[in-house]
Parts: structure tokens; C-alpha cells; sequence
């Protein structure tokens, strides 16, 4: 069997021919035939080879189809089967972007392939983006009978950085799908190495987004810190290129220093960051422990060790509280080592300063070793309070609180606003232990400071207490409005709201021209709320206060409440023309032109001077200007000119002349 052709578009016919090997008994041969996909392709259920024939055909019917696909088309006859393979596709074959990757703001062609040519009447496929504000497509584009293909533009936006949209075209139910890439001007700057020791040199990468054009691109440079690495002023891509190096020069630092490098093209800046270091770094970690704990120290390098390593000099302060070797080595290409800090037993807490020296520069570090049970910190929770509420204070020890417990002395520095007890015992092998703190009523926001002493250690907190919560403000945006358009008010209370929310009640002064709710609750924890306020329609400027009241104290907030933009005037420049020569209107309103614009008519009294039918005052803008066209006249004529708006007609007059002409000689 055969089948002619062996791959269409859905929906249209290929014609199948069996063939015997042998002619056709009397009678005919009936020959059956199948279809593995009725979705994709129907066959008759047989067809005859006429007696004395070796073949016959029949009509394969095909449907449309999303996806390219394979119908098995199978004829039997006396039990013998030879299936044959037909392709049914999609009406829509492809979708193609050129170019498919392109600066945001340049402009692409997409274009659409059939599988066959369009149907009379043209083939309409339609187009979507999937990212309107990096790219977008038509509605629709139409093949045209008889043709397979058909292009369409797309328009690009600028972009800051790699933004993709994927333009979809879909026709008979299948669709393609093609991703758009846009590059900004400028896609990024590089450095590299991006950490160096001062006074060794780096390399900088700028790259743009697409191809230099003719001339190059020159992209400017900039250094955050000009003591720290400095770049050339700008650096140009050759044309055609997309790439440029340039040198960064470092300087000497004396500690480790981040600098920011800036590249501008097009309007657009990127940022890459250069980290100089220093010769030489010791850090300890931790950097406070109980004395007979150990500590870690870590040399760093600027660059990396030589061959042979780098040999750093260690010293300690105090030998009776911590040690450290005579020396460590940091491996040949490695730039950094540790090093182990011992301690010893202390009764107080005791600052040792560490030194690592290398090619005659030093550097310290400070490690604190504290006594057994030493004073870490304090703290306060919650750390701010009404008056009259209390707080929790804690305090915590480097370790666990030796046989007996451990004391830590209190005190308040303003025992008028919070008082502590004398002190607090952290029970032996604890590491922290709790206190009351009772605050008093104030009248102004005050700041407290809680003192935890051990072992000659003392800690901070800072407890704030709060005066009752107070109504601080009310506020209205925008502060003025046209009559009917609504306005945002703002509560603000001093402190935050109590549990439960505090109520704040409102009340307008003028409910013929703005209503607000009786009232707004600020939630617990809150110090704002907002409401609505609703305005109407007035006839002249209206002032209204707006007045929240909490805990009996008021705050008011005013609202003006506008009429609708109404004609002032409408004057014309210059007054006297003569006839054929052009003269200038405008319209003023009393106030801005609502959104939409204002719509202000027009007319003339007389036909020797004409003015368009109506002029729109811009949303926002008061002022409007319109022509006037003057024709020929014999003899001086007055045309009054009128605008109307809202019902209100202002009028200006126009005065039309003839030509100059001759009085005598």
C-alpha cells in the first residue's frame, strides 16, 4: 500500500492505493482497512479491487492536529497486513526571532512558517509576549493565501539586565514558542584576581551587551577609593568587539579595604568589587574565653607564601594569661595559617593583645580571658515599657556559675523612672539567671541604663520607659481634593498601642463637604491607622478640619474640598487681525482640569473668524490654547468668540480687517 502524500497538514486528504499481487477473483477483492489514530486520520473500513484489477484506492480524511503526528494506516486482505506510516502536522510549522538575542530598545523580526500553504482568505496566527515590558508583539499575523510564510516586527524596551520574554505564535489550536533574550548596553564589569594584596596589579573586564558599532564603544571608569586602586579614566571596545581589559593599580593598605568598581555605558552602571589587602592580618576566634580554654589564631597574607613558606613571628602581652608559639608558617601559595592560643586561670577578666609580625610589618589582635563564671552581657525584655509595667532583665556568664553560685551586682542609673534589686545569684553550674525590673510613671520618654557588675566585668541594657500612649497627630493626602474624590487620614500615636488597639474617635466639621467613621482603631503594637474620608460635591473652595481625639487629647488636620474646574476666562492674542491672518485663543479654568481633561466648546459669532469646535484642558493643567482662522473681509468686523464649560460661557471679542487701502494722493 501506498499513500499519496505520505505527510500533510491536518485536515486536508492524502489518497491510499492497495495493490494486489495477483488480479482480483470474480467478485472483487475486499481489502479492510484501519487507522491506529482516528484523532489524527479516518480510512473507509475497506475498499474493493474490482475483479480482474490489482488495485484500488480510497481517501484518508485527516483532522487537525496541535503536534506533528504519525497515523498507521493498515490494510489486510486474506490475512496478510502492510501497514504504512502517514505524518499529519500542524497547519503552524515554526517560529523563528531574528535576531533572537539583541540590545533592549532595537528592534527584532519574528516569522511564522506553515506546513502548507495558507487557506483562501489567509491563515491568521496569533501573537503573544510573555514579557510586555521587555518586548512586545502584534495582535495577530496574518499568512496569506496561497503563501507559508509571514514576518512580523518586535518592539524591544530597554533593559538594565538579562531579560528574556518568550514570543508565542498559535494558529488551529498549535503553538510555537521562541525565547527573545535582550542584553543591556553594558551586561557587567569583572575583576580578576578580585582580592590582592596592595601595590599588585588587577585586571578589569567590561563587556557589553552586543557588538561594539563602528568607532567602538567607550565605556568610563571610576574607583570608590582612588587610595586604595585606581583605574584609567575609560577603556574603548574595539568595534565589532563585545569585550575590553583594563589594568587596576593597587596601593599599599593597612587594613583589608573593599573598593568598588564602576563602569558606565549607554547611561547604564555596573559594579564589580576589588577586596586590597594588607600584608598582613591576625584575627583570634573566639576572641573571649574562660582562662584555661583554648583560643585559635589565623594569620592572613596579602599575597601568597613564597616557596619555602612564610615564617610569622608570634608574642603574647601577658604570658600569665595566654600563649602562642614563637612562630607559625604559612605554606609556599598558601595565604593563611592558625596557630594555637593557650590560656591559663584568671581572677579577673584580662585583655591580652596578640602580635604577628612579617618583612617588618605587625599586626595585633586582642583576646579577652575571662575568670571562671565571668559577666557576658545583660539584657532587658521588652526593652521598652509603659510606666508603671515591668521588664525581665538577664544576665548571662561565659560559663557555668562555680560551687556556691555567682553574684552579679545591679543598679539603675535613674531609679525614678525603673529600679532592679541589689543584685542576682546565677545558681552554680548555670550560665544565666533573671531579674525584675519595676518601672515608674513618667511624663517624657526615658532612657534607662541597667548595670550588671562580676568581677570587676560590668554590662548594659538600655530599658526605655514610655510615658502613657498619646495621640501625636492626624494627618490627611492628599490635603486637598475636587468634591466627590476621596482623601487618606493617618492617626499617629506616640508610643505604640496598648494590648486591645487604643480607639481613636473622628469627627468632621464640615458633613456637607467631607465625612469620616466615628472612629479608628490602631492596632496593639501599632503606632498608625488609617481612614478613609469621603467628599462631596461643593459650589465654592471649602475648608474642613478634620479632629481625631485620644485620652482627651485632640489633634486636627485640615482638608480642602474643591469644586469642579470651572471656566474662568477666555481672552485672544492679538485682539485686531486683518482678515486671512491667524489669532490665538486660550481657555483658563478657575482651577486644574480633573482626570480626563475639561472639554471646553467653542463658537463664533460671526463667519469671519472660525474656531475648532471644542479645545481639552489637559488633567491637571488650568490653561488651553486653540487657533483661530480670520478670513478676508471689507470692511472692519467685530466676531465675538464664546467657551463654555460646565454650564459657564465666558466670551472674548475678535476684531477682523480689511486690507489697509488708499485714501488719496
Amino acid at each position: 500500500m501506498t499513500l499519496n502524500p505520505a505527510t500533510l497538514t491536518g485536515g486536508a486528504n492524502s489518497t491510499g492505493t492497495v495493490t494486489l499481487s495477483a488480479a482480483a477473483p470474480a467478485g472483487g477483492a475486499v481489502v479492510a482497512l484501519t487507522s491506529n489514530n482516528l484523532n489524527a486520520a479516518t480510512v473507509p473500513a475497506s475498499v474493493t479491487v474490482a475483479a480482474g484489477a490489482t488495485t484500488a484506492r480510497f481517501t484518508v480524511a485527516t483532522k487537525t492536529v496541535t503536534v506533528g503526528t504519525v497515523a498507521i494506516i493498515t490494510p489486510t486482505y486474506n490475512g496478510i497486513s502492510k501497514p504504512v506510516g502517514l505524518v499529519v502536522n500542524p497547519l503552524l510549522g515554526s517560529l523563528t526571532l531574528n535576531p533572537s538575542v539583541l540590545i533592549g530598545g532595537a528592534g527584532s523580526t519574528g516569522t511564522v512558517t506553515l506546513t502548507s500553504a495558507a487557506p483562501a482568505g489567509g491563515a491568521v496566527v496569533t501573537l503573544t509576549s510573555g514579557n510586555t515590558n521587555a518586548a512586545t508583539v502584534p495582535a495577530a499575523v496574518t499568512v496569506a493565501a496561497g503563501t507559508t510564510t509571514a514576518s512580523f516586527a518586535v518592539i524591544t524596551k530597554a533593559v538594565t539586565a538579562v531579560t528574556q520574554a518568550n514570543i508565542t505564535a498559535t494558529s488551529v489550536g498549535a503553538s510555537r514558542i521562541v525565547t527573545l533574550t535582550l542584553n543591556p548596553p553594558l551586561v557587567g564589569v569583572t575583576v580578576n584576581p578580585a582580592a590582592v594584596k596592595g601595590g599588585v596589579g588587577s585586571t578589569g573586564t567590561v563587556t557589553l551587551g552586543t557588538a561594539a558599532p563602528v568607532g567602538g564603544a567607550i565605556v568610563t571608569l571610576a574607583s570608590s577609593n582612588l587610595n586604595a586602586a585606581t583605574v584609567p579614566a575609560s577603556v574603548t571596545v574595539a568595534a565589532g568587539a563585545r569585550s575590553a581589559t583594563f589594568a587596576v593599580t593597587t596601593k599599599a593598605v593597612t587594613a583589608v579595604t573593599a573598593v568598588t568598581l564602576t563602569a558606565t555605558y549607554s547611561g547604564l552602571a555596573k559594579t564589580a568589587t576589588l577586596t586590597v589587602n594588607p600584608p598582613l592580618v591576625v584575627t583570634v576566634t573566639p576572641a573571649a574565653v574562660t582562662g584555661g580554654v583554648g583560643s585559635t589564631g589565623r594569620v592572613t597574607l596579602g599575597s601568597a607564601a613564597p616557596v619555602g613558606g612564610a615564617i610569622v613571628t608570634l608574642a603574647s602581652s601577658n604570658l600569665n594569661a595566654a600563649t602562642v608559639p614563637a612562630s607559625v608558617t604559612v605554606a609556599a601559595g598558601a595565604t593563611t595559617a592558625t596557630f594555637a592560643v593557650t590560656t591559663k586561670a584568671v581572677t579577673a577578666a584580662t585583655a591580652v593583645t596578640l602580635t604577628a609580625t612579617y618583612s617588618g610589618v605587625a599586626k595585633t589582635a586582642t583576646l579577652t580571658v575571662n575568670p571562671p563564671g565571668a559577666l557576658t552581657s545583660v539584657s532587658v525584655n521588652p526593652a521598652a515599657v509603659v510606666g508603671g509595667a515591668g521588664s525581665t532583665g538577664t544576665v548571662t556568664l561565659t560559663s557555668t556559675a562555680p560551687a556556691g553560685g555567682a553574684v552579679a551586682t545591679l543598679a539603675s542609673n535613674n531609679i525614678n523612672a525603673a529600679t532592679v534589686p541589689a543584685s542576682v545569684t546565677v545558681a552554680a553550674g548555670a550560665t544565666t539567671a533573671t531579674f525584675a525590673i519595676t518601672s515608674k510613671a513618667v511624663t517624657a520618654v526615658t532612657a534607662v541604663t541597667i548595670t550588671a557588675t562580676r568581677s570587676g566585668v560590668a554590662k548594659t541594657a538600655t530599658l526605655t520607659v514610655n510615658p502613657p500612649t498619646g495621640l501625636a497627630g492626624v494627618s490627611v493626602n492628599p490635603a486637598a481634593v475636587v468634591g466627590g474624590a476621596g482623601s487618606t487620614g493617618t492617626v499617629t500615636l506616640g508610643q505604640a498601642a496598648p494590648a486591645g488597639g487604643a480607639v481613636v474617635t473622628l469627627a468632621s466639621n464640615n458633613l456637607n463637604a467631607a465625612t469620616v467613621p466615628a472612629s479608628v482603631t490602631v492596632a496593639a503594637g501599632a503606632t498608625k491607622a488609617t481612614f478613609a474620608i469621603t467628599s462631596k460635591v461643593v459650589t465654592a473652595v471649602t475648608a474642613v478640619t478634620i479632629t481625631a481625639t485620644y485620652s482627651g487629647v485632640a489633634k486636627t488636620a485640615p482638608l480642602t474640598v474643591n469644586p469642579p474646574a470651572a471656566l474662568n476666562s477666555v481672552s485672544v492674542n492679538p485682539r485686531a487681525v486683518t482678515g486671512g491672518v491667524g489669532s490665538t485663543g486660550t481657555v483658563t479654568l478657575g482651577s486644574a482640569a480633573p482626570v480626563g481633561g475639561a472639554v471646553v466648546t467653542l463658537t463664533s459669532s460671526n463667519n469671519a473668524a472660525t474656531v475648532p469646535v471644542s479645545v481639552t484642558v489637559a488633567a491637571g493643567a488650568t490653561t488651553k490654547t486653540f487657533a483661530v482662522t480670520t478670513s478676508a473681509v471689507t470692511v472692519p468686523t467685530a466676531v465675538t468668540l464664546t467657551a463654555t464649560y460646565s454650564g459657564v460661557a465666558k466670551t472674548a471679542p475678535l476684531t477682523v480687517n480689511p486690507p489697509a487701502a488708499l485714501n488719496g494722493v
